[in-house]
């Protein structure tokens, strides 16, 4: 028995070395592809290339494939025209193919999820050589089966729900199937922090075992068997959702836990845990950099470290508790342990906190469980019993009904989400901070405790102390105009806001939180076009302002009119420019220039009041800004004809004129003036952009741009809905 246990820390030691190897490679691999895969706007090219079908995937409208081919590797394939193709088939395709930009989110999505490099949209079949092996006809048989489950599912809700909003909830439920893509459904249970509920998830799957479970117990089956069929009808589940993460982790430790009961093992939750993270990195390594993985395991691996630690920390409380009271209280702290893991990522990624979702959870997680139950008690009935399930759906749909009530009434409470933004240190710090506490509590080391802590907190004031930085961020608003700068000594200035409240609150004032911003020093329009002041009115009533400057150009907005009669009335220094002003920071300077008033009666309001915009001019040590908002192109190159070198450059017009980008081409061949990098901030490129001789980087796709100037080597790095380049 000895040898047995000691046997089992070998392997369970290795285990951990193992994916600990893995686990670095995994992000060599990433920091290499970061090298290679394009940052600049590839153009799809035409290309003829064969393969075997590993991989498939179909909505409504279209079908995906992951091609493997011997020149290539993997290609993801995207087609809205040929539905024939199997899996496992040989196939020879003309395609247009690209490299994948891992710092576009819809491309990095593919490539984290997918373990592809290249994207491709199939132009033409040429030749499908079906395999018709054992293993080929067995995976078409399954996958086929599958697909006539899953849409035999989607038409038993479409058949029986009557309202939208009930077959979508329904369908994301209980088969991970979006029926109805609605944002205003998912931003109510985002809200209150039960978003997950929509997601099919370890919750999910555990449900499907016991049910599955409780069924065979009328068949004459051993437990032994009972188990086995209940952990095939799980897999069968993960195909019909779509193998999404959580789904393959929930399964993956289902499956351990039900083998260790066969062999009457001893089961360690962590080990399990670590095991299916294994196996999952094993077969797709990427899939740790997405959010679905690292919320799946966190939120699991939270439960595991912390619940366990509740109910011993309040055992006395709890057993002075009648059984229905102890029920709510282990699923609290079942929810607690859960957000405490997860709540810092939900932050970090989406910019959003729910205040409530620790009680909303309580309430909200039991009714999902609810509508899982008869969900699939009602597939069953209507495959058995047509004609007598219908009384089941009507149930069904009177108690979704009550349920999304439910959640509108909790996302109507004050406060029940607030915008909330930290940075990776901040998370270190804070999962530094929680993980220590159940242990030095447990082992009652109070002085070693306080020293951890007090060590912790000071490096992390040490590091925002010593971390000054210069940094000029272009903001992903759409079609339109926004940029921030914060300068070493914390001066902010916000130059032109977007034209929805809404992107105002959920990009601008989050970063702002985010680099510890609680005043504007000069928020700075450039002209009064409402894609470029459109949000004024919001930052106005919900941020702290010092200085607004704006043009003296005369506008016929009369919006923007009312806007300026209302700062007048506040508190807020409000200057116009006529022709230059100059405003020193610590190593640099703003200066906003006024060109000559631009007088023609053949413009509208909007095309007169850009040719009028302002130009700002930012200076830091030897580094030179130039962001040229709506200037026509001969003025701008008055304005930078005295430098040779510019390593910020703001394409003018959003690059959507062609006339000012061949007038502005034409002058840097001519002048040979260096630029080190190009931004346009636009919603989407008209132009191609290899035609200039630098690099150009569009908010379209690379989402909000952070340029951090440092004397480092030049670096692009993309997080999620940000682009970090250092220059």
């Amino acid at each position: 028995m000895k040898t047995l246990t000691i046997s089992n820390k070998i392997l369970y030691s290795l285990l951990y070395f193992v994916l600990f190897i893995y686990l670095v490679f995994i992000f060599i691999e990433r920091q290499v592809n970061k090298k290679w895969l394009s940052f600049s706007f590839d153009k799809p090219q035409k290309k003829e290339i064969s393969g075997k079908i590993i991989w498939y995937w179909s909505n409504n409208e279209d079908d995906f494939y992951i091609l493997l081919t011997k020149t290539d590797g993997r290609i993801f394939l995207k087609t809205d025209k040929y539905k024939n193709l199997s899996l496992t088939d040989e196939i020879r395709v003309i395609i247009d193919q690209k490299n994948l930009n891992i710092y576009n989110n819809y491309e990095n999505y593919i490539y984290n999820n997918f373990f592809v490099d290249k994207i491709g949209y199939i132009l033409e079949v040429l030749e499908v050589k079906e395999n018709n092996n054992f293993l080929s006809k067995f995976l078409k048989f399954l996958f086929k089966t599958t697909n006539i489950t899953r849409n035999f599912l989607i038409k038993m809700i479409d058949e029986n729900i009557n309202s939208s909003i009930s077959k979508d909830i329904i369908s994301k439920i209980s088969i991970g199937y979006d029926y109805k893509d609605e944002d205003e459904i998912k931003n109510y249970f985002q809200k209150i922090g039960v978003a997950h509920v929509l997601v099919v998830s370890g919750l999910h799957v555990g449900f499907v075992y016991l049910f599955i479970y409780f069924l065979t117990k009328f068949l004459p089956l051993s437990v032994e068997l009972r188990i086995g069929v209940s952990l095939l009808g799980v897999v069968f589940y993960m195909l019909i959702t779509g193998c999404e993460i959580p789904v393959v982790r929930a399964t993956i430790m289902i499956f351990c836990f039900g083998i260790s009961f066969l062999l009457y093992r001893k089961t360690n939750l962590y080990h399990i845990l670590s095991l299916a993270a294994l196996i999952l990195l094993f077969i797709n390594p990427r899939s740790i950099f997405t959010v679905s993985f690292q919320l799946s395991f966190l939120a699991c691996f939270g439960i595991f470290y912390f619940y366990r630690f509740f109910l011993n920390f309040f055992e006395d409380f709890i057993k002075q508790q009648n059984s229905l009271f102890q029920s709510i209280i282990k699923l609290f702290f079942i929810t607690v342990s859960a957000q405490l893991m997860v709540s810092p990522l939900i932050a970090y990624y989406f910019n959003r906190f729910s205040i409530i979702s620790f009680i909303s959870n309580i309430i909200i997680v039991p009714l999902t469980s609810v509508i899982v139950w008869i969900s699939l008690i009602s597939f069953v009935l209507s495959f058995l019993f047509k004609n007598f399930s219908f009384i089941l759906w009507q149930f069904l749909e009177i108690f979704v009904s009550f349920y999304f009530k439910i959640v509108k009434l909790f996302s109507e409470f004050p406060l029940s989400e607030i915008s909330l933004s930290v940075s990776s240190i901040e998370i270190f710090v804070y999962y530094c901070l929680i993980l220590s506490v159940p242990y030095f509590i447990k082992y009652k080391m109070k002085k070693i405790a306080s020293l951890f802590i007090v060590s912790v907190l000071f490096t992390f004031f040490l590091y925002y102390y010593f971390n000054k930085k210069f940094i000029v961020t272009f903001f992903d608003v759409g079609l339109g105009d926004s940029v921030f700068i914060l300068t070493e000594n914390k001066k902010a200035f916000l130059i032109d806001t977007p034209s929805n409240n809404m992107i105002t609150k959920t990009k601008i004032i989050p970063y702002l939180k985010d680099k510890r911003v609680k005043k504007i020093n000069y928020l700075i329009i450039t002209h009064p076009h409402y894609i470029h002041y459109g949000s004024l009115e919001y930052i106005l009533d919900n941020f702290s302002l010092e200085n607004i400057i704006v043009s003296d150009f005369v506008s016929e907005d009369y919006e923007y009119e009312r806007i300026l009669d209302k700062i007048k009335n506040k508190n807020i220094k409000l200057e116009f420019v006529s022709y230059k002003k100059i405003i020193e920071f610590k190593n640099g300077k703003v200066e906003i220039v006024k060109n000559n008033k631009i007088k023609n009666n053949n413009l509208d309001k909007e095309s007169l009041a850009d040719v009028n915009s302002l130009l700002i001019k930012i200076f830091y040590k030897d580094r030179t800004i130039i962001l040229t908002n709506d200037l026509e192109a001969s003025e701008i190159i008055k304005n930078i004809s005295c430098y040779n070198k510019l390593d910020v450059f703001q394409i003018p017009k959003h690059g959507k004129y062609l006339g000012d980008i061949n007038c502005l081409l034409e002058y840097f061949k001519e002048q040979k003036i260096k630029i080190v990098l190009g931004i346009v901030s636009t919603d989407g490129v008209n132009f191609d952009v290899r035609r200039f001789k630098f690099p150009i980087l569009s908010t379209n796709k690379f989402k909000n741009i952070e340029i951090i100037f440092s004397s480092k080597r030049k670096q692009i790095n993309n997080f999620g809905y940000i682009t970090k380049v250092r220059i």
